[in-house]
Order: C-alpha cells, then structure tokens, then sequence
C-alpha cells in the first residue's frame, strides 16, 4: 500500500508545510492549519484548524485560495480563503491567522454559506497533545463565566472530555502555562 494512504489516507499529493514562530512558540502552518504548536521540546496543541462536516459527519475538502504567508523569526501572518464544495455543499471562509512576539496566536475565521444545507460541524476542531496533557488538570471556563477543573484523560476519549468551552488554562509542562480562548 502507498505510504500516503497509510498516513494520510489519500494518494494526493502533501500539503506544502512553512515553519513558522510566535515569539517562543515554534509550530508548522500546512493546509490551512497549525500543527504541533510547541514551547522548546514540550508539544503545547497538536492542531488547530476548522471543518465543514457533512450530514454524515463527512469532512468536505477545503480549497485554499489567495494565500498570503509573511514571517520573520518571531512573528507570522497568513491570510487566505477557501471554499468547501461538495454536494449540495457550499460553503466559504476568510482566515487570518497572526503570530506575535508576545508568544500568542489569534486564529481567526469567518464563514458564508452560499445555499442551505445539512451539515454536522461548521468550525474550530482543536486536538491535544497526548504526551503534555493525559493525566493533567484543566480548567475551563464555561460561557456563562463558571469554572471547573477537569482533568485531561489518560487515553483516547471517544466522547469529548470537555464541553461549553469559552477559555481553557493548563500546564503541560513545568514553568510553562497554556490558555486558550474562544470567541
């Protein structure tokens, strides 16, 4: 079997990756998304990038258009559109991902659906390090401002281990905290 189905389960070709780092973060943008967001050698974020998933839970190729990369060492912007055409599908983003100095990233989307459709997700998917984060507490803060400390699981979940998430804070490593914000 062609080791690109094995591991990506297409024979298309690879998406081009670009190193990229937001101040101590170091981390690849390929496709449309980041991957293996890190502080030194501890994984932070496995990856964060956003999906239109059909009726069936299907996800709906993106196509990645007017593509703008521009970094220096410590500093990144990537702009892009693209589309999500399948089917009865259609759907469009705006993206503008920023990296700074200050070691943040804001990831920022917005979408138009050009007819109605059925559909089971429309947005953000964000996956966690196994390594950094089995085992560890989080706490996330709920939309309505409360808070609860969970702790990551050891393995993988088949069901979503936190729900209602408008920020999370963890530490996966030592003297290295994380937070993430959804708005």
């Amino acid at each position: 079997m062609h080791p690109n189905i094995i591991t990506h389960g297409s024979l298309s070709a690879l998406p081009t990756t670009v190193a990229v780092n937001a101040g101590n973060l170091s981390m690849l943008y390929e496709g449309g998304f980041l991957r293996y967001i890190k502080m030194g050698d501890t994984e932070i974020v496995r990856i964060i990038n956003h999906t239109v998933r059909d009726c069936n839970w299907g996800t709906v190729p993106m196509v990645i258009t007017h593509e703008k990369i521009e970094c220096d060492d410590f500093n990144f912007l990537i702009e892009y559109e693209a589309s999500c055409k399948q089917g009865d599908i259609d759907f469009v983003w705006n993206c503008v991902i920023t990296g700074k100095a200050d070691s943040s990233i804001h990831f920022s989307i917005t979408g138009t659906a050009n007819k109605s459709f059925k559909r089971n997700r429309i947005g953000f998917t964000l996956l966690h390090p196994i390594e950094s984060c089995a085992g560890k507490l989080c706490t996330i803060t709920h939309a309505d401002n409360s808070k609860e400390t969970l702790q990551f699981p050891e393995y993988i979940s088949s069901t979503q281990p936190f729900v209602d998430v408008a920020a999370m804070y963890w530490h996966p490593a030592n003297e290295i905290n994380a937070t993430i914000i959804f708005d």
